[in-house]
């Protein structure tokens, strides 16, 4: 056995993502750390099956329900901890989503709002998440997220048209990729920031807002907008690209999913430099926006009953050549890690909605610290399957390691290999104690079955922990 000098992994990592915290209480950011480092070793949604003592639990429940505890300064310290992350990197990607959180509210007696459509009267709240993602596709944290409750729709009298963008739910992905450039823009962090978002982005303020932020973004279109031009002839940005030979190929792995077959396509890339005839229907007014535009299409056979690959990405990073172009497309993959990020906070290893605290306040507090976990099982995901021979020390204390190994010697033929566990093999094992075994998908183990295993893994790792600190190791 070898004696470990080092923290737990768990905890090291809950004081690198909230030590920045300043919650005006020495005390309330020990307890954050304290609690972060908890959930990550036995994430739930629920707060009672995070801390099982009645005495933590009630800490808990304390810290959450303190008035004096402020979400934002949670998300600036987490914030903060991604930019220490992504100090040595020339940019970050930055992908940008909105998700609801579907919280238990029968009654309708919680200061939450209605989600979903109206036949479905789901309540809970709505929230656009940053993500801080290496210029690799390494996950490294969460840079801002910004939650409100939507009014009930009966009180809104005013069209959708009509309202001004203070009134629209659009200035919350204006907020968030404001509160990711204030977070990131620290000293000693990235310079540049790359921002992705998808076709529910395509609207001319956030285009807009985008253009002059002073960093790159990655738009991919929603609409055929209309392009400005001398000449009574309309054109629209399809009808410019469609006109151009293509600049070369780029070759796109396609995930298997629903109604999606798994497949490597091959894509023509088109470019173009435009200036768009933005419409502001409130006003009526037309005004310029200049953008770059690639257009990639799937060529070649596509399954049948399914759709061919076809995107069209607005974007202010440079197209002169086709290395621009397909860091452009490279780019905008990168987007999935917020949908994968999203399905582990909300349903895989965190569950957040199963929470049952009764105030929106309080769901923030927590939602906010389980999704900073929920990142770290999407690390550590990626990192075993794309890195898996990086030493499994990168993400793992010694403790977890060798309380893995004691676990995996009480199997028939374990087969330990000889030398440093690697972040594949170890990752894989966790997963097993989570219950994974490969025929359920026949592929490599998910955010679920992770997060189980590390819950199941930390009794171990902690016992090791203590015999060592009693000088009982040797």
């Amino acid at each position: 056995m070898v004696r470990a000098e080092t923290a737990s992994s768990t905890r090291a990592w809950a004081e690198e993502e909230f030590g920045t915290a300043n919650l005006g209480d020495k005390r309330r950011n020990k307890r954050l750390i304290g609690m972060a480092e908890r959930a990550a070793v036995a994430p739930s949604g629920k707060v009672s099956e995070v801390f099982d003592e009645a005495a933590e639990r009630q800490c808990a429940y304390d810290f959450l329900e303190s008035p004096h505890v402020d979400v934002r300064d949670m998300l600036a310290a987490m914030g903060r901890a991604v930019a220490q992350r992504s100090a040595d990197h020339p940019f970050v990607f930055v992908p940008v989503d909105g998700t609801s959180l579907k919280l238990v509210d029968r009654a309708c007696s919680k200061d939450f709002g209605p989600i979903g459509t109206q036949k479905q009267k789901s309540r809970g709240l709505k929230v656009i998440s940053a993500l801080g993602v290496s210029a690799e596709g390494v996950p490294l944290g969460v840079a801002a997220m910004r939650y409100w409750v939507r009014p009930d729709e009966q009180g809104i009298a005013r069209t959708r048209t009509k309202r001004t963008l203070e009134e629209k739910e659009l200035r919350y992905w204006n907020e968030t990729i404001d509160q990711a450039i204030e977070g990131l823009s620290v000293e000693g962090g990235p310079k540049l920031l790359w921002f992705q978002l998808d076709r529910e982005a395509d609207a001319w303020p956030i285009l807009e807002h985008l253009a002059s932020a002073g960093h790159t973004y990655t738009v991919r279109g929603s609409w055929n907008r209309r392009v400005r031009e001398t000449g009574a002839q309309r054109r629209y940005i399809l009808d410019v690209l469609a006109s151009r030979k293509p600049m070369g190929t780029y070759t796109l792995h396609v995930s298997a999913g629903p109604g999606r077959t798994a497949r490597t396509a091959r894509t023509s890339i088109r470019t173009a430099s435009v200036t768009l005839d933005v419409r502001d229907k409130q006003t009526g007014k037309r005004h310029p926006l200049h953008t770059n535009v690639v257009w990639v299409r799937e060529e070649g056979r596509v399954p049948e009953g399914e759709e061919r690959v076809e995107w069209l990405l607005l974007t202010n990073h440079p197209i002169e050549t086709l290395e621009d172009a397909c860091l452009v497309v490279f780019g905008y993959t990168q987007r999935w890690r917020i949908e994968e990020f999203h399905r582990t906070w909300k349903q895989g290893g965190c569950n957040v909605e199963a929470t049952q605290l009764q105030t929106s306040e309080h769901v923030k507090r927590w939602a906010t610290l389980l999704a900073a976990v929920a990142m770290r099982i999407e690390r550590l995901k990626y990192l075993s399957r794309n890195h898996p021979d990086l030493p499994a020390t990168e993400e793992l204390s010694r403790y977890e390691i060798d309380a893995l190994i004691l676990k995996r010697r009480k199997r028939k033929n374990p087969r330990i290999p000889e030398g440093i566990l690697t972040i594949g093999v170890a990752t894989q094992w966790i997963a097993e104690l989570g219950g994974y075994t490969g025929k359920s998908s026949g592929g490599p183990p998910g955010s679920v079955t992770i997060g189980r295993g590390l819950e199941r893994l930390a009794p171990a790792a902690e016992t090791l922990q203590q015999l060592d600190a009693a000088g009982l190791l040797r």
